[in-house]
């Protein structure tokens, strides 16, 4: 429990942070719900996944599979961050090294950076992550004057 109160406590800091790419704060959005106990199919109705994180979860199969073959970049447009972040979670081996090393290429390559992005992103929904950071907190405050209450009691 205390690590949920902790987690949902820095949840505003994650989701405000300007340096951290759109994927991240998506899987810690998710992360937060699973902690409530909310059902996965209900998650991802909430927070769908993009199409380059459908992507990347087939590759993931792949690359763990050894596929050298799919840790190439397909297209210098999509999100090379989503890929970057969600590679991660292959298994370790080769390919995944080689797939992970060519999207750092790609981004180079393509001049794409966090910055750019996030200030992009933060312009169109700012406002919406601010609301949610103050509805989290006042959540857990909530939350925890009914604890206190109940080790009164």
């Amino acid at each position: 429990m205390k690590m949920k109160v902790d987690y949902m406590a820095k949840l505003p800091l994650i989701l405000q942070d300007q340096n951290l790419p759109q994927i991240s704060k998506k899987i810690a959005l998710r992360y937060a719900y699973k902690l409530d106990w909310m059902q996965r199919d209900y998650i991802n109705v909430l927070i769908p996944m993009t199409v380059e994180e459908l992507n990347a979860e087939t590759k993931i199969t792949l690359i763990n599979n050894e596929d050298m073959l799919w840790a190439e970049v397909d297209s210098f447009e999509e999100d090379h961050y989503t890929y970057l972040v969600m590679f991660e979670r292959a298994r370790d081996n080769k390919v995944k090294q080689e797939a992970i090393k060519r999207r750092k290429d790609a981004i180079v390559a393509t001049g794409q950076n966090i910055p750019m992005q996030q200030s992009e992103w933060w312009a169109v929904n700012g406002q919406a992550n601010a609301m949610a950071s103050q509805m989290w907190s006042a959540a857990i405050q909530q939350w925890w004057k009914n604890l206190q209450t109940l080790q009164n009691v």
